[in-house]
């Protein structure tokens, strides 16, 4: 067993026992720790794809660049990528162990939110950066849920009864497109990027990660 697999063993055994709350049944913890776990061994070749793919278009891109300051502005995304790859997971594994534990108050939250809010009551005026962020992970998580919709509305279904709640799907369903597009874009900020290279990440994450989940939902 190599030192890689071991580091990703060790993390996934940290987080696991910190997701033992004692706030649900002993075998409800048990399958919310192993889907945990499953996670961390079936994301991690994904998700280094993902940052191989978004390091070398980052390289194209300087390549291409027509002024010295985009140009180094790429090299410099690219070397932060190459610096902290490894920060970079263990952040989102991190992410995704606490978007876990935080299920039940997520499907609390769900079945709280009001369905006649009106949307003039929260009008304010928004960051044109963060408004395209917040538009990109909404499109993210839309598109996954359409190509895996029949796995995740059972992995929301059995979720629920693991945790006495109504059936979870879209954000309150912790492994689900909304949740790990969320998880990426909150780990990316150890990479300290632009916010047109935070785009591009998330650009990457969809094919490389989103994509290819069907076995992972259906090993969970």
């Amino acid at each position: 067993m190599d030192a890689e697999q071991d580091r990703r063993r060790s993390l996934a055994s940290h987080q696991a026992d910190r997701l033992s709350s004692g706030r649900w049944p002993a075998r409800a913890q048990r399958l919310l720790d192993t889907s945990y776990t499953l996670c961390v061994e079936g994301l991690h070749e994904p998700l280094r794809r993902c940052l191989g793919a978004f390091e070398q278009q980052l390289f194209a891109m300087a390549e291409r660049a027509r002024g010295s300051a985009e140009q180094q502005d790429c090299f410099a995304s690219r070397q932060r990528v190459l610096q902290n790859r490894a920060a970079f997971e263990q952040r989102f594994m991190e992410r995704l162990g606490a978007t876990i534990n935080a299920v039940d108050s997520a499907a609390d939250k769900s079945a709280s939110d009001p369905t006649d809010a009106k949307p003039w009551h929260s009008l304010e005026l928004l960051d044109p950066v963060e408004q395209e962020q917040t538009m990109a992970l909404e499109q993210l998580g839309a598109r996954g849920e359409v190509r895996h919709s029949g796995v995740l509305y059972e992995l929301g279904y059995r979720v629920a009864v693991l945790i006495g709640a109504p059936p979870l799907e879209g954000e309150a369903l912790p492994l689900g497109p909304h949740a790990l597009a969320r998880v990426c874009h909150e780990a990316s900020l150890v990479l300290e990027l632009p916010p047109p290279h935070q785009l591009l990440l998330l650009q990457h994450f969809d094919p490389w990660v989103i994509q290819p989940l069907a076995p992972l939902y259906a090993t969970i």
